[in-house]
């Protein structure tokens, strides 16, 4: 089935498979990248990208043990991503990868709710397709956290905390306890879209951490110039 989003959006496909617990695939196009999940017997098994890849995501986060960065380098890029996702999990710890699939859920599935333009083609299959990445989701589920992820981004845009917003370590250590995975990567000013990706953690996780390092006094916002600071007259 080929179609436009402005006629079905992602939401309504997405119940379309859970309700009728097919097999299949949904790509979608929104005019500069296509986003492709995966289904088995209704549940999101899978997603995918055209501008995304698994090793370069998880070559992202700066932490990762030397060791494991080795074994990495040594996988072979395969453009389908057939077992990619199997071997890359069995190389990190639980701790490592399920924030990190978190992050790709954020980045792969969510934004897909807010398209009101582009193609869509839904395919419906006997075998499910192995996917980039693999997942075990409920559509139901997905859509729910979505528009919560969604609030909660607003939320931070207003508080300052946005994705987009940039951070710096103060002159002084803070009163909290702080934070062992963001603290060391503040050796410059960064964004927290920027830190999440360093981390490997949910954006939405990274704005919880750096909210929690301000108010301990650990770091700050860098302002754009012309906006005064806290306090400033």
């Amino acid at each position: 089935m080929r179609g436009s989003l402005s006629d079905f959006n992602v939401v309504d496909i997405l119940q379309l498979f859970q309700i009728s617990a097919k097999t299949g695939s949904l790509e979608v196009r929104d005019g500069r990248h296509t986003y492709i999940l995966y289904f088995n017997r209704g549940h999101i098994s899978g997603a995918g990208a055209s501008h995304w890849n698994l090793l370069d995501e998880l070559r992202r986060i700066e932490w990762l043990a030397p060791d494991v960065r080795q074994q990495l380098d040594l996988l072979e890029k395969d453009e389908r991503g057939v077992g990619l996702s199997l071997i890359a999990r069995a190389l990190v710890t639980p701790a490592v990868w399920d924030p990190f699939v978190e992050r790709q859920v954020e980045m792969l599935i969510y934004p897909l709710f807010d398209l009101a333009q582009g193609e869509f083609i839904a395919t419906v299959g006997v075998r499910p397709q192995v996917a980039p990445l693999r997942l075990d989701l409920v559509p139901q589920q997905v859509i729910l956290n979505a528009a919560r992820w969604q609030e909660e981004l607003r939320r931070a845009e207003y508080a300052g905390t946005g994705p987009a917003s940039v951070w710096r370590r103060t002159a002084t250590p803070g009163s909290g306890p702080g934070d062992d995975v963001i603290l060391p990567l503040l050796t410059r000013p960064r964004s927290i879209e920027d830190l999440a990706a360093a981390a490997g953690l949910a954006v939405l996780t990274t704005i919880e951490r750096v909210s929690r390092l301000s108010r301990e006094g650990w770091v700050e916002p860098v302002l754009p110039a012309g906006i005064p600071g806290p306090g400033a007259p």
